[in-house]
């Protein structure tokens, strides 16, 4: 029997983020999302095509080199470092973005291509480093 008199405890609210006059997909937003929850992944950009597109490909729209001054890290190191790839972490939520985005219909495939990518890439550094350190025993 539950008693009428005794006070219920209501769970807190959930605290509000930093951003929320953005949509969900936008860059702003997800550089919060990414800042709080991820932030080997956070740049601080205010666009995702426009900022961490080139940086997540190493090169611009017209296919000419990007500086890496601040490179999103990738690969088995960074893996072990912080529990996620920061560069696949960035390269999904740049798919996100776009995809929250109706006219950007025609990016799903360049982005699902970056994402797989970057997997595969990942995945022979970690298949050299075991053949390494299996040749240096």
């Amino acid at each position: 029997m539950i008693d009428a008199g005794a006070d219920i405890q209501m769970p807190p609210a959930p605290a509000k983020t930093k951003n929320t006059e953005n949509p969900m997909g936008s860059w702003p937003t997800i550089e919060q999302f990414l800042m709080d929850k991820y932030p080997e992944s956070y740049r601080g950009f205010s666009m995702g095509m426009e900022q961490a597109q080139p940086l997540i490909d190493g090169r611009g729209a017209m296919g000419d080199p990007v500086p890496d001054e601040d490179p999103y890290e990738t690969g088995p190191e960074a893996f072990s470092a912080y529990g996620y790839d920061p560069k696949e972490v960035a390269a999904g939520m740049l798919l996100l973005h776009n995809r929250s985005h109706g006219h950007r219909n025609d990016m799903e495939e360049a982005d699902l291509n970056r994402l797989t990518d970057i997997v595969q890439k990942r995945h022979q550094m970690q298949q050299r480093k075991l053949l390494n350190a299996n040749r240096i025993r």
